[in-house]
């Protein structure tokens, strides 16, 4: 597993990756722990660089996350409609099959 400081190096580099700019600096809100500061830059030919400081949101570990029950298969499952036609002698018939 990745350290902390790394996952949110990661973070912080993707963050810049997703608007086309380059990673400056990162850290991590005194004030509220769960938000991290990017400092991206972006340099064109002939133009000073453009620099923005983005608010990103550090998602919670997915051991904390609790698992969603909506995900759980059924304890019985349909038959299968394909298998219900050709029980009921309904087949499908294709170009080849009417050619013969």
């Amino acid at each position: 597993m990745a350290t902390p400081r790394l996952t949110l190096a990661h973070l912080a580099q993707q963050t810049a990756a997703q608007i086309g700019f380059t990673l400056r600096r990162w850290w991590r809100e005194k004030t509220n722990p769960q938000v991290l500061r990017v400092e991206v830059e972006r340099r064109l030919f002939g133009a000073p660089p453009a620099i923005a400081v983005l608010t990103v949101t550090i998602p919670s570990l997915p051991s904390t996350q609790k698992p969603s029950r909506a995900h759980a298969l059924p304890a019985s499952r349909p038959k299968s409609v394909t298998r219900a036609r050709e029980q009921s002698g309904m087949r499908r018939r294709t170009a080849r099959s009417q050619q013969s």
